[in-house]
This record gives structure tokens, sequence and C-alpha cells, in this order.
């Protein structure tokens, strides 16, 4: 019978044969040695308690729009809480800040017919400033334009529960839209965009299930 601890041994010791010897670079080996990493769970996110929305600004009183439908995928380390991919995307026809005709003028705004979609691409996690807080770089497509953002957020588990939360500011702007100005109403250009995502980790995944956060 083959020893499988052997194979193991032997194949990891080939390997570093021939980094050392062969000099393969250092991003390689990184690469190589991520392919071995079963830590990552893909988070099954309970939709219909989650919530991903913006507060925006307004002349005369401020308004939220939340996205009635969105698609997020995130994978977590089950041990550190650390997101390791995150990609969220919803089409702006399903925004709804609960005023139709509102709803309606900030979809021509956005020229939703043939920029129908946005989308954040996480790169990178960085710890925070704040006890527990970590901040995502990314990059946010919207308007046919993309540019890079931060997002501020905190990864908690009750149970057998994640529980992600974070909010950024970004002023719309900078993505090629003019300031929104609907007779005297005038839209304030910083939106605040904001998540709140509840799901558990895919079988598999090695979790521990006792209360923590990052």
């Amino acid at each position: 019978m083959i020893n499988f601890s052997f194979l193991v041994h032997f194949g990891f010791t080939a390997l570093w044969h021939n980094v050392v010897m062969k000099k393969l670079p250092l991003s390689l080996l990184v690469a190589l040695f991520a392919t071995f990493d079963a830590s990552a769970g893909s988070l099954v996110v309970d939709f219909e308690n989650s919530t991903l929305g913006a507060h925006c600004g307004a002349t005369f009183h401020s308004f939220t729009t939340v996205a009635k439908d969105f698609d997020c995928s995130v994978d977590v380390n089950p041990d550190t809480l650390t997101v390791l991919s995150a990609r969220c995307s919803f089409k702006f026809d399903a925004l709804d800040s609960e005023e139709t005709k509102r709803d309606r003028k900030m979809g021509e705004w956005m020229d939703s017919e043939t920029y129908p979609t946005a989308e954040f691409v996480l790169t990178e996690v960085q710890p925070g400033e704040n006890p527990g807080e970590q901040i995502a770089s990314g990059t946010f497509t919207m308007h046919g334009q993309t540019h890079p953002i931060q997002v501020p957020f905190t990864v908690t588990r009750e149970s057998d529960q994640i529980l992600i939360d974070g909010t950024a500011t970004l002023d719309y702007r900078e993505w090629g839209l003019k300031k929104i100005r609907m007779f005297v109403l005038t839209v304030d250009p910083e939106v605040e965009p904001y998540f709140h995502l509840e799901g558990t980790l895919a079988e598999g995944a090695d979790v521990d299930h006792s209360s923590s956060e990052i």
C-alpha cells in the first residue's frame, strides 16, 4: 500500500529542492502554496436578511435607496474571519427609495439603460484604525467607469452566522455623473453606500463557532 504521508513529504521536498536549486521566483512559490490553502469558506448569503443601499443627502431632506435585488459572493477564512475575496453587484433599476418618480428620474440621470449594473471587486484587505475594523480596497464600476475605493467594515460571528457590515463615502462626480438637480431639489455629490450581509459558511469549512469578531 502506498504511504500517503510519504508522498506528501516527498512532493514538498521536491518542490523545495526545485525552488532552491533552480531559484524560482518567490511570487511563484507563494502562488503554489496558495493552491493548497483549504481554509477559505464561501459565504452562503441570506439575501432576505441582508441589505445593500445608500444614504443620500438632499436639499430639504435626506433619503435612503435600497437595492431590492443584488448579488454578492464572499470567501471568508473560518478561523480568523478574514475576508479573502469578494465581489458584489446590483442593477440600478433595482434601487428603491420608496418614491417612484424619484427612482425614475435617478435612473435617467444614471443612464441605467446604457449602464445598467454597478459592481465592487475586492483587491486587498488591511487592518483599520478602530478595534475590529478592516479596510477593504477594491474597484467600483458604475456609469461605464472604474475607480478605486476603500470601504471600512467589520466581520462578526454569532453561532454559525457570519455578519459583515460596512459603509463608505464616495463622490459620484468621480464616475462622470453630474450633480443631481431636480427642480429645487439638489442631491449632495457625496453619498454613503452601506451593506449588511448575513450568512453561513458552505459545508466543508472548518468553523470555530465561538462568538468573535475582527
